[in-house]
């Protein structure tokens, strides 16, 4: 059985990411014989705010906050951040990049990262 692979992982980024200031969103990964489920939560953040992209093994989830408010509204409270979300993936080679997929509903980006068909656990019949 392949065990998951995903991590977290910390790179260099470009001077204008690097000032940026970003929250680590929550986020939860299983597994089936197609491949890796990664949901993670981004609220207040719609599709056009989400970018997903894969550099060698390292998948980065980028997730743009619109706060989009009445310019009268005033907070009494809040507990969300008020920062944009990355969070950084070390994937397992097993992963086919030419088929993953995302999907973004009610502020939970839900990522597909299937196995490639080599390496899918296969049942062997007895005879």
């Amino acid at each position: 059985m392949t065990t998951c692979n995903l991590s977290r992982t910390e790179q260099a980024a470009t001077p204008e990411v690097a000032a940026k200031d970003f929250t680590k969103p929550r986020y939860q990964a299983s597994q089936d014989k197609e491949g890796y489920h990664l949901s993670v939560s981004v609220p207040g953040v719609g599709k056009s705010g989400v970018s997903l992209s894969l550099l060698d093994d390292v998948l980065t989830v980028t997730a743009e906050r619109s706060d989009v408010v009445p310019e009268s509204w005033k907070p009494i409270a809040t507990e969300l951040p008020q920062s944009d979300y990355r969070l950084r993936l070390r994937l397992d080679n097993k992963i086919d990049a030419d088929r993953i997929a995302a999907q973004l509903e009610n502020g939970v980006l839900k990522v597909t990262l299937p196995l490639k068909e080599a390496d899918k656990p296969r049942v062997i019949e007895v005879g």
